[in-house]
């Protein structure tokens, strides 16, 4: 974790090296994911349970069959559409942000130049720590939603 943390000209993330980087971009989506979908999650059995639920229109009537807890507030939650059609169209927005995301981060390391005074590579390195800017975070979580 020293390694992750250390920062000034002759730390890791400013030597020759795409481990810092690379390690610092997984990390973050490793972290970022799952603890955005958690708080995404409680926050709304938090709203339902303040505000009642009241009758969802019964589209999530067993929770547990469709792999969710089975909780009362959450079984009134209109989170999940069961609509066919909504359902592929979410599917083809989600990949459609899936490859934006993708095809955005390969551009950037594409076309993202070696620095003419030192030779290095530093600023092509340094596309990964943009993308974890909460910008790039969104189209990644929003393509997972």
């Amino acid at each position: 974790m020293r390694w992750l943390g250390q920062s000034g000209p002759a730390s890791p993330k400013h030597r020759n090296s795409w481990a810092h980087p690379v390690t610092a971009c997984l990390l973050h989506y490793t972290l970022i994911v799952p603890s955005t979908i958690y708080v995404h999650d409680t926050a709304i059995l938090r709203l339902i349970s303040l505000f009642g639920g009241g009758d969802m229109g019964g589209q999530l009537d067993d929770a547990s069959s469709i792999g969710l807890h089975s909780s009362p507030s959450f079984s009134r939650c209109n989170a999940i559409i069961t609509d066919d059609s909504a359902t592929l169209n979410n599917i083809v927005i989600s990949n459609f942000l899936a490859c934006y995301a993708s095809i955005l981060l390969l551009w950037r390391l594409a076309t993202t130049g070696i620095s003419a005074e030192t030779g290095s590579s530093v600023y092509r390195r340094a596309v990964l720590y943009e993308y974890t800017w909460l910008c790039n975070s969104t189209l990644v979580m929003a393509a997972i939603a």
